[in-house]
């Protein structure tokens, strides 16, 4: 009898398949376009800051110096740099089209090649006053690397007094050697420094990757609603006495509802993962594939309950996924939450598959979401079965 209703349920889920399968492809792109929208979102959080810089020699080489170290990596991604002159840079300011100006003053390049003081200034707008500190650290910086630079230029230009060489070599040498400071200077971030690029709002996954996996859990959590039929024809009081009669216990009627769904769940997800792995290069690994599967039939089982409580259990299950999504940063950027909502999505339903399905896509799967999964699990099958019961003694049925 227990092989008669699979079979009971499997015909049940094929009735479903195809309209369930348009659905999905529908909700799916819905799903992707809402997860490019929220990268470009978190994306802009970072936005660089808007800087003019006035040079008031105003000639070609420093115009070209500036483009070369406004272009340097990871340089652009922090100033966006144009160039203007002081009335127009001052005018951006009081409007807020600018949030700082950066004045040369005559002489830079000279002074540079000759080891003189040159001394420019620097105009903040209230906005990035905060960031004052910043400014302050970058300058200290670079003038200790300028220094350093200088430090070897003045010993040469020791050595060559001391050995009285001509002064046209003298020059040649000063001019020579500064350029190459300069040069190397403009490439120092690629050069002496491992550039690495940060985790996600402390994600452990690029920012790419955990959207992908957030709108994902999403729509791995709404997909029984496209099996309704299939939880809700045989959850009537003369059907489940009937079976009860013929030896099928409440185990064995939940399996046919709990595993069909789920191979389609996982089938999706197996898309997901072929449809992102040109952008986010999947983690095909024993442990993340057994995380994505824990986190799979714990949707399945919280999710296939919910269907069972027929036109109450729709709305919770819509609300529970979206809230979820909310609270664990998949609409609003997570680093834009306070900590105590971002811990509450957590330990939600939609939180623990996230996090479940997050190891397949270079993510870490947390202790509290293995805990709280089992909690899930348990109290979900506590709660079908007393629902079993109560539609058995004649209480709502679905």
């Amino acid at each position: 009898m227990r092989y008669q209703m699979l079979k009971r349920d499997i015909r049940l889920f094929l009735h479903c398949l195809l309209p369930a399968m348009a659905l999905t492809a529908v909700f799916a792109a819905v799903c992707a376009v809402a997860a490019l929208t929220a990268i470009r979102n978190a994306q802009d959080v970072y936005t660089p800051v808007k800087a003019a810089v006035v040079d008031r020699e105003d000639s070609v080489y420093n115009r070209l110096l500036i483009r070369a170290v406004a272009k340097t990596d990871y340089i652009a991604e922090l100033l966006e740099v144009s160039y203007c002159d002081m009335d127009e840079a001052m005018e951006g300011m009081e409007s807020g089209a600018l949030s700082a100006v950066i004045v040369l003053p005559e002489g830079t390049w000279d002074g540079i090649n000759s080891g003189a003081a040159t001394k420019g200034e620097i105009y903040l707008s209230p906005s990035v006053a905060a960031y004052a500190d910043i400014v302050k650290n970058v300058a200290a910086f670079g003038e200790l690397l300028l220094a350093s630079g200088q430090y070897g230029v003045f010993s040469g230009e020791h050595l060559i007094r001391e050995y009285g060489l001509d002064r046209q070599f003298y020059s040649e040498f000063l001019v020579e050697s500064n350029a190459l400071l300069l040069g190397d200077a403009i490439s120092a971030n690629s050069t002496y420094f491992d550039v690495q690029i940060l985790d996600y709002a402390k994600t452990s996954m690029t920012t790419e990757a955990y959207y992908v996996v957030s709108w994902a859990a999403l729509l791995l959590m709404l997909l029984p609603l496209f099996f309704a039929r299939l939880y809700t024809s045989d959850l009537k009081k003369p059907v489940l006495c009937r079976l009860r009669g013929l030896g099928i216990s409440d185990r064995q009627f939940l399996l046919g509802k709990i595993a069909y769904p789920a191979v389609f769940q996982a089938i999706v997800i197996a898309v997901i993962l072929f449809a992102a792995g040109s952008q986010i290069a999947p983690s095909i690994r024993v442990f993340p594939v057994l995380c994505a599967l824990a986190g799979i039939v714990i949707a399945a089982l919280v999710c296939g309950f919910l269907m069972m409580l027929g036109h109450r259990g729709v709305p919770a299950l819509i609300v529970i996924a979206l809230a979820g999504l909310f609270l664990c940063g998949g609409i609003v950027p997570r680093q834009m939450l306070p900590d105590a909502l971002l811990t509450v999505g957590a330990i939600t339903p939609y939180g623990v598959v996230q996090n479940l399905l997050s190891p397949i896509w270079g993510g870490q799967c947390s202790w509290l979401s293995c805990v709280m999964g089992l909690v899930y699990a348990v109290a979900t099958a506590v709660a079908a079965h007393a629902r079993l019961q109560h539609v058995r003694i004649g209480g709502d049925e679905a």
